[in-house]
């Protein structure tokens, strides 16, 4: 095969979608995710960039700065069979710093910045076969890069407002290859890596000294990646072009509350309408024009993903406060439905519905340094509850579920031949045939430290 071509089949091989990342499935910061993510209405650190930017204005004169470390480990299994987390590690960087503005803006805005990075790369993607089982839930969710710039501005005493973006790159361009001077195949690659940002944005009420009310706006987030290859060979062109949607995170609407009944408790109830209808699925879509064979393009299958609401809700005891420490205990609780359709076809991609437990310790440590210093720790799982996807087997000519259609079930690979007795009966290779049960669990902890500028 000649290089250009090799390029692009290899391009193709390595181009499927990495969804999402680390603070859509485990949280971002151990307090936030001690709280199993029910801060909307509360944060106000550098998390709010990612849960409600409009919690920014609100967390006081004083600048810091955070650290934080984060790991992850899989007990999903397939049919028994273990399915890791790659890149089971990562980083985190937060700033949120007061803007020193005059007269009526004084006091009333705040920028902040998140990052999470992996240890030795910016992105990593894995590519899967339409008809390879995994769980697209947390493929690839902890190995991606994650920014998030944002603004809070307090409007009024009571009212606070927040916008911010989720920003990443894509990749599109072309490859253009014929025969050189040699005769050797001479390729010109084009590539491009373009910007993409989403929003994200949100409003904080103080209802009462004790009440606050929060609405929260996530934009769908995803990075294409395209590449078109024309390739001159033998006087005959072979074109191959590529089109894939990586890290999708869909359109999310969070309504989030925050009560403290009194100093030494708070509580906290999320609830949040996630848009998994609008994803176009985590495979590849490949067109080419072939000599002799003409134009040809081969459509990843196309599911009905199911729009969800999930639902998080977060505790906070003030257990100690003492001249030289406070100490504060947290907990927090979830449940979020499976967007994922049944799967009688030759789709696998493995979900449950998962039921979240989360807990935490945070550490006041008031005399280390001129100003107190905070130690967070968190640890969280996601139960995965199994669930078995039953396969349905149609003729190959039923007008039900015609041959070509992915989706609607499975048909008879090999022609009856009653010469060989091999191919008699129900032929199918797909590893989701008959059934396919898959479950298990997910576990996060993590360790952030934060500093006074």
């Amino acid at each position: 095969m000649v290089r250009p071509l090799r390029f692009a089949l290899v391009f193709f091989a390595f181009t499927s979608v990495a969804r999402a990342s680390t603070p859509d499935v485990f949280g971002l910061g151990s307090e936030a995710t001690a709280l199993a993510g029910a801060v909307t209405a509360r944060t106000t650190d550098f998390a709010a960039t990612f849960y409600n930017p409009a919690g920014l204005a609100l967390g006081g004169p004083q600048g810091e700065v955070s650290f934080g470390w984060t790991g992850y480990a899989s007990r999903l299994a397939v049919r028994g069979q273990r399915v890791p987390i790659s890149d089971p590690t990562g980083f985190e960087l937060g700033v949120r710093m007061p803007v020193p503005l005059a007269g009526a803006l004084a006091g009333r805005v705040a920028l902040g910045l998140a990052l999470h990075l992996l240890p030795d790369q910016v992105v990593h993607v894995v590519a899967h076969a339409p008809g390879e089982a995994f769980f697209p839930y947390y493929d690839n969710r902890t190995q991606r890069l994650v920014v998030l710039p944002a603004l809070g501005v307090r409007l009024t005493d009571r009212l606070a407002f927040g916008v911010g973006f989720n920003f990443l790159a894509g990749l599109s361009g072309k490859v253009d290859s014929s025969p050189g001077a040699t005769r050797t195949i001479e390729p010109r690659i084009d590539e491009k890596i373009e910007a993409t940002a989403r929003v994200h944005a949100g409003l904080r009420y103080a209802l009462t000294e004790r009440l606050m009310l929060a609405l929260s706006y996530r934009q769908s987030f995803s990075v294409p990646f395209r590449t078109d290859s024309t390739n001159r060979v033998a006087g005959q062109e072979i074109d191959l072009n590529i089109d894939a949607e990586g890290l999708f995170t869909p359109h999310q609407v969070w309504l989030g509350a925050a009560l403290a009944p009194d100093p030494r408790w708070s509580l906290s109830l999320d609830a949040g309408w996630l848009h998994w209808s609008g994803w176009r699925g985590p495979y590849v879509s490949v067109s080419s024009v072939l000599p002799l064979a003409g134009a040809l393009a081969v459509e990843p299958p196309a599911l009905g993903y199911n729009d969800i609401v999930s639902v998080r809700a977060g505790v906070e005891w003030r257990a100690a406060d003492r001249a030289a420490y406070a100490v504060r205990l947290r907990a927090g609780a979830g449940f979020e439905p499976s967007p994922m359709p049944d799967q009688p076809g030759v789709t696998n991609l493995i979900d449950g519905a998962k039921i979240i437990g989360a807990a935490g310790v945070g550490l006041v440590l008031k005399r280390l340094l001129p100003e107190p210093v905070r130690i967070d720790a968190h640890l969280m799982t996601h139960l995965v509850t199994d669930r078995t996807y039953n396969k349905v087997v149609y003729a190959t000519t039923d007008p039900g579920c015609p041959a070509q259609n992915q989706v609607c079930g499975l048909h008879d690979e090999v022609r009856d031949n009653p010469a060989d007795p091999t191919t008699l009966g129900t032929q199918i290779s797909n590893v989701g045939y008959p059934s396919i049960t898959g479950g298990g669990s997910v576990w996060a902890a993590g360790l952030t430290v934060t500093l006074a500028l």
